[in-house]
């Protein structure tokens, strides 16, 4: 085939031929999937074992908002303690004030 590019997707793998002359789609091609010999009860156990990390994670999540909400307690309440203990700082001078 003169005149015709053979071109790769570099995204889902597919070949296209085109036209070198038009720039015109010949032929597509799509990548060829390989076939997965699993049986049933592999699959079955493989779901289970996906769902018990999404599980492990979830709860791993919970517990570190838990823990957030503590030490942004915590912070806060440091801050009271400080500015209750800390004198307030002057007003700060803006330009405008020096005219």
């Amino acid at each position: 085939m003169k005149g015709v590019l053979k071109i790769e997707c570099p995204d889902c793998g597919s070949t296209l031929h085109v036209d070198a002359e038009s720039g015109a789609i010949i032929d597509h091609q799509p990548r060829s999937r390989p076939k997965v010999d699993l049986d049933l009860g592999e699959a079955a156990r493989q779901l289970k074992e996906r769902e018990a990390q999404r599980h492990e994670l979830f709860q791993k999540s919970v517990a570190a908002q838990k823990r957030r909400e503590e030490l942004l307690r915590e912070k806060f309440e440091e801050g009271l303690r400080r500015a209750r203990n800390e004198p307030a700082p002057d007003k700060p001078l803006r330009d405008f004030d020096l005219d």
